[in-house]
């Protein structure tokens, strides 16, 4: 990303950590920066297999990536 200005970064980050979303859905980027982002980085949560939350401050989620494999993550609010 060098050729791109430097608020590019924060758009990008924004976009993959703000919002988890796939390169292709940031329309904040120019649509050519977004077709080489797709290209380049993988797809590494291919679906959200199960969300459980206790209702507070826990959410849990599995994630199956795209290698078959599953992930748990566990997101608290303290």
């Amino acid at each position: 990303m060098g050729d791109q200005p430097s608020y590019r970064i924060d758009q990008l980050w924004h976009g993959l950590y703000g919002d988890l979303s796939d390169p292709t859905e940031i329309t904040t980027l120019p649509s050519s920066l977004r077709d080489r982002l797709a290209e380049s980085l993988p797809a590494g949560l291919a679906e959200e297999t199960r969300s459980v939350g206790d209702g507070g401050e826990t959410v849990k989620w599995l994630w199956r990536l795209t290698d078959g494999a599953l992930v748990e993550t566990v997101l608290m609010h303290y």
